[in-house]
């Protein structure tokens, strides 16, 4: 593969070019129900009052555009965490309620929550499967072999413009119920089975300051506290949870769709850190992450230092755990191979075996970071500030050849003798380089 082909332009990642190919898989969808409402397509939250509780919604008549009257479809920035036949089936579930709200049809009730046996009739029709979910009803839905043939095209694209995904808090999960469809009646349901009359619950931050507002304000966006920092999360003790808080429990991704199996990457190293902080050497540990850490916030980082090679890969998911608390480590995580897991944001270095020679990659040592990955294509777009951006497949050889580059281990001092002064080290013992003064200049994190 020649290197030019392996290098590709960049663009910014745009909520708009989401939006559009959401826009364009409507249009196919309606070619194929002409009886398919016009819309206006959003991109939004499917969080309310602190909790997850949709992945989209049908509202009937919400907007006119050139004098006419268009339904409203709202795709949560929260279902883009998942796969792109998953965020297709969204789409899908509301234009099934579209045709539904044209035919005069009213197929949900108890405020959207409830999927009857009409909209079970009409998801069928569309290509949906549909089961029972209690106590929402046929609110489960899966994409058919039909549709899934029908639109492989939609969804492809569909999938080249899922470059972004709004972040999910772990209490919005821990407490997550099914998605509110809208109904006929033109009014979301709420979700989460809790009445509007229901006592609003205080928000909490890390320091412990507690504060009540509406829940339609709470829900317009996060809200921070001067003191320390953190967000107001609403459903748990903030900065104080523990391990069970993270975890989804028949909450509504599971019960909705299995694509989320896990804990959030989020949660995960919030909790990796939290044990390595209760352990022995805690104060060490935070001591030590926390001035590596500054060192890349003002560009000018060091790796870290370790005196043993048994303790890279302890170090390795530390520091990832770090990055990706503060959001530099996001997006999709691919495996290049069984010891090396990637996610935008990562650092890495070229480490080219001894007998290797002929990779089309940059120097051996050289430093880059990963600046997208494409999980459909399984391609890891890497940025080396000496060579350019290189483009490998995730199982390729090329890939096989980079190690993380947060560590390197701690030379002894030694007395400098002639016959070892022009003999290269051992490629064994050797980790990653001293980076020249200005290496990791000009690489935005």
């Amino acid at each position: 593969m020649e290197r030019d082909a392996l290098k590709q332009p960049q663009t910014d990642s745009r909520a708009s070019d989401l939006v559009s190919a959401c826009e364009a898989a409507w249009r196919t969808i309606q070619s194929h129900h002409p009886e398919l409402p016009e819309v206006v397509m959003l991109l939004g939250t499917g969080v309310e009052r602190g909790r997850l509780v949709k992945l989209g919604h049908w509202w009937s008549g919400r907007w006119i555009a050139d004098g006419n009257v268009r339904g409203e479809v709202l795709l949560a920035g929260e279902a883009l965490h998942l796969k792109p036949d998953a965020v297709f089936e969204v789409l899908l579930h509301e234009a099934a309620h579209g045709i539904n709200a044209a035919r005069g049809i009213q197929d949900t009730s108890r405020g959207g929550r409830y999927h009857n046996a009409k909209f079970k009739s009409t998801a069928i029709e569309v290509g949906l499967t549909v089961a029972q979910m209690d106590p929402y009803g046929f609110a489960q839905t899966e994409l058919g072999d039909l549709a899934t043939e029908r639109y492989a095209d939609d969804i492809t694209k569909l999938a080249a413009a899922m470059r972004i995904a709004r972040r999910i808090p772990g209490s919005a999960l821990s407490e997550a119920e099914v998605d509110g469809q809208t109904g006929t009646d033109g009014t979301p349901g709420a979700g989460g089975g809790e009445s509007q009359r229901e006592k609003v619950r205080p928000a909490e931050c890390g320091c412990g300051r507690r504060m009540r507002m509406a829940p339609s304000v709470f829900a317009q966006g996060p809200v921070t506290c001067g003191n320390c920092g953190a967000e107001f999360l609403i459903g748990r003790e903030a900065g104080r949870s523990t391990p069970e808080d993270s975890v989804i429990s028949s909450s509504f991704l599971e019960r909705r769709t299995a694509q989320l199996g896990e804990t959030p990457t989020q949660d995960r190293s919030e909790e990796l850190l939290r044990q390595a902080a209760s352990g022995d050497d805690g104060l060490d540990v935070i001591l030590r992450l926390g001035a590596w850490r500054a060192g890349l916030a003002a560009d000018a980082g060091r790796p870290l230092r370790i005196n043993d090679t048994d303790e890279r890969d302890r170090w390795d998911h530390l520091a990832r755990a770090v990055l990706t608390v503060d959001g530099v480590l996001h997006g999709p995580t691919i495996n290049a191979s069984d010891d090396l897991e990637l996610r935008a944001g990562d650092r890495v270095v070229v480490d080219l075996p001894a007998s290797e020679d002929t990779l089309d990659l940059p120097d051996d040592g050289a430093l880059g970071v990963v600046t997208a990955i494409a999980s459909t294509t399984r391609e890891v777009t890497i940025e080396f500030p000496t060579a350019g951006t290189f483009v490998l497949r995730a199982d390729s050889a090329e890939t096989a050849a980079l190690s993380y580059s947060y560590c390197e281990l701690e030379r002894p001092a030694t007395i400098a003798h002639p016959s070892r002064s022009a003999r290269p080290p051992e490629r064994a013992l050797r980790l990653c380089p001293e980076p020249a003064a200005d290496l990791d200049h000009g690489i935005d994190l």
